[in-house]
């Protein structure tokens, strides 16, 4: 495990942004449900007041715009139809999650929130979106695709429900990209609580399926039936349930699906509380797992056709969420993971108001001038319940003092396992630096909010800052643009980057650090205990995966150590 010092500079930008850009090439059609007049002609100063009007107006290459707003009680606000069209639908800052959660398709239960079923294709985008209670006696609750495969990128699809299939996502013969996303708390009466997959091959990437539910049937996070092979890459499926098979993910005769570079984490099934396959009416089923974190491992995989390809790189140990517990609000939930070396929060970014990285009087002074502010979106009204009041006052209070290195980075005392254990070729560029070179496990691998790890200056991460490192550094003086020598983030590697790199010269690693926090103490020793006469590649200190007294020697030969 490696050790970074507080001194670390990173720019921070939000972890959708380098997922959906906003083009401006396209003509805009604007829509606010509070526009001046009804209908409307959809332009910037007289707005379109409901969707479908916008979208109906709407031709191929066109962005629809929808300013925040809740969208309700209207046919023409829900079972939203696109008609074939390749246009893009979305809130005006789709990189935006606080315009995300104010930017509301709310169906109220009279019908689901899009309905994509003329062949639509990956130019039909919906982005930055908060769809919730859409309902449907049938399939997809909230989004409902049929031989159709648009794009739906950075949207919250939350609290939906369907009689039958797939209380959020229902596709059949689509192969539609899902990324980005929050999947939660959606149920179905049957299967596939979050989505439901029928012969088509759907992408779900960088996303978050949590505390679904399929009530009546398997697949509680994902279900996939009669060749519905979908990809689960970089996402985190945690705490959902099925009564049946499968609470995280069910396969029913589909034979390539496949899970890579993910967390599956707490979920609950009869049968298979994490991954249940079966083989149906003649056909096979087959679910690749590879680079993840399952908990209860291949021996809790419910797979009584042997199908499971299972690779020898899946871990089964806690994640070490930035905040989980089962029992709590899902509200509270935060999937980040916890790093030593620097995590993304979103609440300390929301709630240092000043961005002078700690949260003191300044922020509560800050507040109080907000106090008892009802509409508006006020970025004080902190869970976002339409005033800023006691709710507000109780977060602030939960980060008073806390003090953090950049805008919405903060320390933790350990670093998780899933940090740096991705697939080795998948992209891990888009990940903040220092890392390990390598993509994060779950929904924030290769993307701006992934955990940190390592040393900025350890250049090629070999454990020590040296003279190999000082080469890479000298072959980047004054190079201009974006490079991981460039130490101090401000476009250019020179001087400033030099007197961070000097601070760092001649660091090294501890291997008996097993926290990351840059000391070998008690932490470290309790985690050593834990683990004792037990298979862990990640405290075995000699190497040969088995903790014992070999590596209760090298762990004494470095106790106690403190970074310099």
């Amino acid at each position: 495990m490696r050790v970074c010092k507080s001194r670390i500079l990173l720019t921070v930008i939000l972890f959708c942004a380098s997922i959906v850009p906003i083009s401006n090439a396209a003509n805009v059609i604007y829509v606010d449900a509070n526009g001046p007049n009804e209908p409307g002609s959809g332009t910037f100063d007289d707005p379109f007041r409901k969707i479908q009007v916008a979208l109906n107006a709407a031709f191929d290459g066109d962005i629809v715009e929808i300013r925040a707003g809740i969208y309700t009680a209207d046919p023409n606000n829900y079972n939203l139809d696109p008609n074939g069209k390749s246009i893009t639908i979305r809130s005006i800052d789709p990189n935006d999650p606080e315009v995300i959660a104010n930017t509301i398709i709310d169906p109220n239960g009279a019908g689901r929130g899009f309905y994509f079923h003329s062949g639509e294709d990956a130019n039909c985008i919906v982005s930055g979106l908060t769809i919730r209670n859409g309902a449907t006696g049938g399939k997809g609750g909230g989004i409902y695709c049929f031989e159709s495969s648009p794009t739906i990128a950075n949207c919250v699809v939350s609290g939906n429900y369907a009689g039958t299939h797939g209380g959020g996502f229902f596709c059949q013969l689509s192969d539609l990209t899902i990324i980005g996303c929050v999947i939660s708390g959606n149920s179905s009466a049957n299967d596939g609580g979050g989505i439901e997959c029928w012969r088509g091959r759907p992408k779900v990437i960088n996303c978050i399926i949590s505390n679904n539910k399929a009530t009546g049937g398997n697949g509680g996070g994902v279900d996939c039936f009669y060749n519905g092979n979908i990809t689960l890459t970089n996402c985190t499926v945690a705490k959902n349930s099925a009564a049946g098979y499968g609470g995280a993910l069910y396969d029913l005769g589909s034979d390539d699906v496949t899970v890579k570079n993910s967390i599956l984490w707490a979920s609950e099934a009869a049968n298979g509380p994490q991954i249940a396959l079966e083989p149906y009416s003649g056909l096979s089923s087959s679910v690749l797992v590879s680079y993840s974190n399952v908990q209860g491992g291949e021996t809790a995989v419910y797979d009584p056709g042997n199908g499971l390809v299972w690779d020898s790189n899946n871990i089964d140990t806690d994640p070490c969420f930035a905040s989980f517990d089962v029992n709590d609000d899902p509200n509270s939930w935060d999937f980040h993971l916890q790093s030593a070396c620097g995590r993304w929060d979103e609440n300390f970014y929301r709630i240092d108001f000043n961005r002078d990285r700690i949260i003191n009087l300044l922020d509560f002074a800050e507040l109080a001038g907000e106090w008892l502010k009802e509409g508006g979106n006020p970025p004080e009204d902190l869970n976002r319940n339409g005033k800023v009041d006691w709710a507000d006052l109780q977060i602030l209070a939960t980060y008073f003092l806390t003090t953090g290195y950049r805008d919405g980075w903060v320390f933790d005392a350990l670093t998780s396992p899933c940090v740096d254990a991705g697939d080795p070729n998948s992209d891990w560029v888009g990940e903040p630096w220092p890392n390990g070179k390598r993509i994060n496990m779950g929904a924030y691998g290769g993307t701006n909010q992934a955990s940190m790890n390592g040393n900025p200056a350890d250049f090629n991460i070999d454990g020590v800052v040296d003279f190999v490192d000082f080469a890479d550094f000298s072959s980047k003086w004054l190079a201009e643009g974006s490079y991981i020598e460039d130490l101090s983030d401000d476009g250019v590697v020179e001087f400033a980057d030099l007197g961070i790199f000097v601070e760092n010269w001649l660091w090294q690693e501890n291997p008996a650090d097993f926290n990351g926090d840059g000391e070998v103490n008690l932490l470290d020793y309790c985690l050593f205990a834990n683990a004792w006469q037990t298979n862990n590649s990640g405290i075995s200190l000699d190497d040969d995966d088995d903790v014992d007294y070999y590596d209760l020697a090298i762990f004494c030969r470095n106790w106690p150590w403190h970074e310099k």
